[in-house]
Order: structure tokens, then C-alpha cells, then sequence
């Protein structure tokens, strides 16, 4: 189960609207090569799991066994273009493959977040 700031369990009320509203995101990740990798990627959130997938990942060997590897998940931007005030979520995730219809996509459980600007 995930903490944050104020001990409450899982996510609150403004991170899920957040994470609800938004589908851009940056994945942070070392691959088998012991580098570390920052990639934007577009993400799907059911309220539980987080979601990735395109065309690229079945071929990409960034994507490929990462199972049980923990990665960030970074999605944030400013209130407006007026006020530079940044807001934010990180959420730190175990990542499993997953294959549907001969399509790869990643599951990210959630183990660990924290917010700003919410």
C-alpha cells in the first residue's frame, strides 16, 4: 500500500482527478545495459493500475523484460501559462508485461507516490 505526506493510504481525491485528466508522462527505468533511461510515454489510469503501451513496445528492448522491476512514473505541468506554479505526481511502481492480442503493454502497481502542488 502507498503512503504520502499526510499517512493517508493510496491516492487522494486530487491525485486521482490528476492522474485521470492527464495521459502524458515521463518513465524513468535502468535497463540491461545499467544505464538509466527517461522516456515520455502516454499512459492509461483505471483508478488502480497504470497502463503503457503503443506500437514501439513489442520492439523496443527498453520495454522487454522489466518485469518485477521497479520504475517511476512522472506526470506533471503548471497550473497555467500565466503562473509558473508546478504541480505534480510521481508514482513509483512495480512493472509487469503483459500480452493482449498479440499486443505488449506494461501494468504498473503502484507501491510508493508523492505529490506537490495538488
Amino acid at each position: 500500500m502507498m503512503r504520502h505526506k499526510d499517512g493517508v493510504r493510496g491516492f487522494t481525491e486530487r491525485e486521482y482527478r490528476y492522474l485521470m485528466e492527464r495521459s502524458l508522462a515521463r518513465i524513468a527505468f535502468v535497463c540491461e545495459d545499467s544505464q538509466p533511461h527517461i522516456v515520455p510515454v502516454i499512459y492509461e489510469f483505471d483508478g488502480r493500475y497504470l497502463y503503457l503501451s503503443g506500437w514501439n513496445l513489442k520492439y523496443s528492448p527498453r520495454f522487454q523484460d522489466l518485469d518485477e522491476e521497479k520504475i517511476t512514473l512522472l506526470v506533471d505541468d503548471l497550473e497555467s501559462a500565466n503562473r509558473l506554479v508546478p504541480r505534480g505526481i510521481e508514482v513509483t511502481g512495480l512493472v509487469e508485461t503483459k500480452e493482449k492480442d498479440e499486443k505488449l503493454y506494461l501494468r504498473i502497481t503502484p507501491v510508493g507516490k508523492t505529490s506537490w502542488g495538488l
